[in-house]
């Protein structure tokens, strides 16, 4: 079973969803940075006195931060597979193949 010719219509649809995708792979680099940041480089910058000890501090924005693009990176997520299962729906009607 072949899929329909795609239009216009269909194109622009995939394209808002790989931009969800795309979005919420960025969402994740810049989560996972700060994660690293505040869990690894601060404590060892610290310990090895090159920053000094009120840095520490600094540690639970920075994983506030990172749970917000995490959470961020999950809605972009979830609107990626609500929006590519409507336009998948509009040329390939079978999933599970």
């Amino acid at each position: 079973m072949d899929p329909n010719i795609l239009f216009n219509y269909e194109w622009t649809e995939i394209g808002k969803s790989l931009t969800f995708l795309w979005i919420s792979a960025l969402c994740v680099i810049i989560a996972s940075g700060h994660i690293l940041l505040g869990h690894v480089i601060l404590p060892s910058l610290v310990e090895s006195y090159n920053l000094p000890k009120f840095i520490q501090k600094q540690r639970i924005p920075l994983y506030l931060v990172s749970a917000v693009f995490y959470g961020a990176a999950m809605w972009f997520l979830i609107q990626f597979i609500i929006g590519s299962k409507d336009v998948i729906a509009l040329f390939w009607n079978d999933f599970l193949i």
